[in-house]
């Protein structure tokens, strides 16, 4: 696809304003869920963080975060009250603390996330295997553009933000 094509520049910045838009409608998604579990959003974010790596350090999550360790301390606390986390000493390192879901919070989370896993698994079922295929790598190398982009962001000073001009960084 060339960019000095006006179909494309056209396909292009729709597809973008489609991608801004499932974004912020994920963010408020994020945040009913939180305050249907009675917590805050990002507090929903970090627990998701915590799934996907079946389990990690509070170090790791205030790495991935930005949160400071402070509040990630506050945060876990707060999570392993509610019992949707355990510490657990990592057996190879008895120093280190990994922060691992616990085994009743399937039953806490599925009632909230099961009509949305139905509804998204009926969405998906319309499409072609290719068609999966090429979202599936689509989201895979945008995450990775994220991570650097979030990355960027925390190391930028306020000096940085005058006048930004786009990075191809």
């Amino acid at each position: 696809m060339s960019s000095d094509d006006p179909e494309s520049t056209h396909l292009l910045a729709d597809l973008e304003r489609e991608i801004r838009r499932f974004g912020i409608q994920s963010a408020l998604l994020g945040d009913a869920i939180a305050d249907r579990l009675g917590m805050a959003a990002t507090d929903l974010r970090c627990l998701c963080l915590i799934e996907k790596d079946e389990g990690i350090t509070a170090g790791e999550v205030a790495e991935r975060t930005g949160l400071t360790t402070g509040a990630v301390t506050g945060l876990i606390d707060r999570l392993e009250r509610a019992g949707f986390v355990e510490r657990t000493r990592d057996p190879l390192d008895r120093r280190r603390v990994i922060i691992r879901l616990t085994q009743q919070v399937d039953r806490r989370l599925d009632p909230v996330f099961a009509t949305i896993r139905w509804q998204m698994s009926e969405l998906w079922a319309g499409l072609a295997p290719a068609q999966i295929d090429l979202l599936r790598e689509f989201f895979r190398r945008s995450h990775g553009v994220l991570h650097a982009q979030q990355v960027r962001m925390r190391a930028m000073t306020d000096a940085d933000t005058v006048g930004v001009q786009p990075s191809k960084t």
